[in-house]
């Protein structure tokens, strides 16, 4: 319910921003809201999605709220879709809190990455012991 109040809160900002006073004027008009009534923005802002068993209602409702945020013909493939997100996640946080993410410690080391004479004995275990032969062009000198 936070989302969707905070939605409408935006919607009515933009309002403010985006349209002229006529517009808005021909918009209240067009919905149904009393020109002489208080909070008409907000009015206007639930009464958005509100009808989905009609399409005209649902396209004039996608148009004003493409138009509000800058989108311009809103597409048949919108309808529904939420146009507020996590205004601060990004992609690091993300992948900071997916629990299926394998930690550091889960991940065994490549062998280039270690020493060879400081290896740990869990490292020693996991990581298998290369050697150096002349198939496999490891060979010194070659």
């Amino acid at each position: 319910m936070r989302a969707i109040n905070s939605e409408r809160e935006m919607l009515c900002k933009l309002m403010l921003k985006r349209l002229s006073e006529r517009e808005r004027v021909d918009l209240y008009k067009k919905w149904g809201i009393d020109l002489k009534s208080k909070m008409r923005k907000s009015q206007l802002a639930r009464r958005l999605w509100s009808d989905t068993k009609d399409i005209s209602h649902i396209q004039a409702s996608a148009d004003l709220v493409a138009k509000l945020v800058g989108i311009g013909q809103a597409p048949k493939e919108m309808f529904g879709l939420s146009l507020t997100g996590p205004a601060s996640t990004s992609r690091v946080q993300i992948l900071q809190h997916n629990p299926n993410r394998p930690r550091l410690h889960q991940l065994p080391l490549p062998l280039h990455h270690v020493h060879q004479g400081r290896k740990s004995a869990l490292q020693a275990m996991l990581i298998p012991e290369r050697t150096q032969t002349a198939d496999h062009g490891l060979e010194k000198g070659k």
